[in-house]
């Protein structure tokens, strides 16, 4: 019997290699396409969390832009509020809210309010910060200068300032106080006196109880001593390297926190 030629079963090597190729090829393009698909998701969501911040600020810059001008009033693209006018906002060293800043809040936080409690911000905002802000001169300081006392003086104190600090020198004072610590607590009285006289308010009273518990977990009391203090550009001076302007720095804020750290969280959670 003649020999017949075997058949070869046995798949060559390089047929092999063919079609790994061809189904990576596969799956990398079924994997950048996936990866696309997600890059274009994630522009969407920054690209309407963008809108929504510049919309809100288009919307404050139109609806305060006179007012502001009025009142000196700075808004910020990082959609703060900056009461920078010292005089109108308190007297040195105390909290209680002058008439003239009682009568602008009466103006101002019903227009802010119909702003921020709009439906398509409701998940845009994180925290309305209500912030009090001080120069770097000590508080104690500030209560002796305006009780008037002096070395060895029998003025009764009016400010009822603690008995160890009623008859010491100026230059005795620093050493009786913690600045910072005194400011914390000078820049919270401001910021929670705010707080207070808004919520008493009849815009804010009148309210349904739905707005009134969003407001409640959306502002904040928040008392920053001089720890953002301003230079003559109402810049922060920490970040410009430029000189301290004291007056700038006196003041309080409306500040608007937007749920960003939320929308990166759900980028981070798709990457994973």
């Amino acid at each position: 019997m003649k020999n017949q030629p075997v058949e070869n079963h046995w798949i060559s090597l390089s047929d092999i290699m063919t079609g790994l190729m061809v189904v990576f090829l596969f799956v990398s393009v079924a994997y950048m396409s996936e990866i696309q698909k997600k890059q274009a998701e994630r522009d969407i969501m920054f690209e309407e969390f963008k809108a929504s911040k510049e919309q809100l600020y288009t919307e404050l810059d139109s609806v305060f832009n006179e007012d502001f001008k009025q009142w000196k009033v700075e808004l910020d693209k990082d959609l703060s509020i900056k009461f920078t006018n010292p005089e109108v906002l308190f007297a040195s060293g105390k909290s209680e809210l002058r008439q003239e800043f009682r009568q602008i809040l009466d103006k101002f936080f019903p227009k802010y309010l119909a702003i921020v409690t709009q439906e398509k911000y409701k998940d845009k905002i994180a925290e309305i910060r209500i912030e009090g802000h001080t120069d770097p001169e000590p508080i104690v300081r500030k209560l002796y200068k305006n009780s008037m006392l002096v070395q060895d003086s029998t003025q009764k104190d009016s400010l009822q300032l603690p008995k160890n600090i009623q008859k010491v020198s100026p230059t005795q004072l620093d050493e009786l106080d913690d600045a910072y610590i005194g400011n914390v607590q000078l820049s919270q009285d401001r910021a929670r006196s705010v707080l207070k006289y808004i919520r008493n308010l009849n815009e804010y009273r009148e309210l349904p109880n739905e707005q009134k518990a969003l407001l409640q977990f959306w502002i904040t009391a928040n008392g920053l001593s001089y720890g953002r203090t301003l230079d003559n550009n109402k810049k922060l001076s920490f970040e410009t390297g430029e000189t301290i302007n004291n007056e700038n720095s006196r003041r309080v804020e409306f500040r608007i926190v937007t749920t960003s750290e939320k929308l990166v969280e759900k980028v981070i959670k798709q990457l994973q």
